[in-house]
């Protein structure tokens, strides 16, 4: 907020004075931030300096999957029609993505 209602222009030395202080107070707040979780024993707190990952389950080569069809009862010798990737319809609705 401090950013905002200044952006654009020139720091009055009050200003500065308050940057400084809120600056100040950030690093005295990430330092205290704890390495472990207090919730559980033991386990590390993922902290505000972690650089945050995922991982994705993806083939390197697409051109080797082969298609998915759903099954005749699950029997693998009984495929029926062909089917997209895609996660369940009731998902899609609650986390906001596009329906299959």
């Amino acid at each position: 907020m401090f950013e905002k209602r200044v952006a654009g222009r020139k720091l009055s030395a009050a200003e500065q004075t308050q940057k400084h202080r809120l600056v100040e107070e950030i690093g005295h707040a990430v330092v205290r931030i704890p390495r472990r979780a207090g919730s559980v024993p033991s386990s590390t707190f993922d902290g505000l300096m972690q650089v945050p990952t995922i991982s994705v389950l993806g083939p390197e080569r697409p051109e080797l999957v082969k298609p998915v069809h759903r099954l005749e009862r699950g029997e693998l010798d009984q495929p029926r029609e062909r089917v997209e990737p895609a996660i369940p319809e009731v998902l899609a609705v609650t986390t906001g993505r596009k329906a299959p």
